[in-house]
């Protein structure tokens, strides 16, 4: 397992956020919701942290390694292909932001006979992908950050020949809405509003 992060830096997380905290505390919370999610996954399978710039925060969490350059697609597609070529089985990258995510739902992308698996948000895009099979192609086209993330991953992996499957749906934390839902995590129920 896989878990990619963006290294805290102020203006740079959350930005969808901003308009609600700063940036520095938009920044504090992606801090707190990496933490909560290498928690809450430790132990299930091999995990990695995946950040996109050398970082000194997190200090307890590893093994680590750096996201190549490029877009989402080209930076998920290069982890998944060298997880898949260092002999595991499936390869699962979840992302940093849907705090509380059950178990059950990612042992059902681990355990998916699909080619790729992808776990959905309620607001079009995906908490996790998890592939057991890769091609150049799986994420053309994608249009990322929109409502269209999921639907257009599975049509780029449908038109590469990989077989998809969607696992069960969650939440994620993009917009200044999401936040009421932090109330139900101690470590995150700070940054929920007053």
């Amino acid at each position: 397992m896989i878990l990619f992060a963006k290294a805290p830096a102020p203006g740079k997380v959350k930005t969808r956020l901003i308009p609600h905290f700063s940036a520095e505390r938009a920044a504090q919370l992606h801090h707190a919701l990496v933490e909560e999610a290498w928690e809450r996954l430790y132990g299930m399978a091999p995990l990695e942290l995946h950040t996109d710039v050398e970082t000194e925060a997190w200090p307890g969490l590893g093994p680590r390694r750096l996201q190549v350059q490029g877009d989402l697609g080209e930076r998920m597609l290069h982890a998944l292909e060298t997880g898949l070529g260092e002999g595991y089985g499936r390869v699962l990258i979840v992302g940093s932001d849907a705090p509380g995510l059950p178990p059950p739902h990612v042992e059902q992308l681990l355990d998916s006979m699909a080619d790729v698996a992808l776990g959905p948000v309620e607001d079009g895009g995906y908490y996790a992908i998890c592939c057991g099979r890769t091609d150049k192609g799986m994420f053309e086209g994608v249009r990322w950050s929109t409502p269209h993330a999921l639907s257009d991953t599975a049509a780029a992996c449908a038109r590469c020949g990989l077989s998809v499957q969607v696992g069960r749906p969650w939440f994620d934390i993009d917009e200044p809405a999401d936040l009421e839902r932090l109330r139900d995590y101690p470590s995150l129920a700070g940054f929920a509003p007053a």
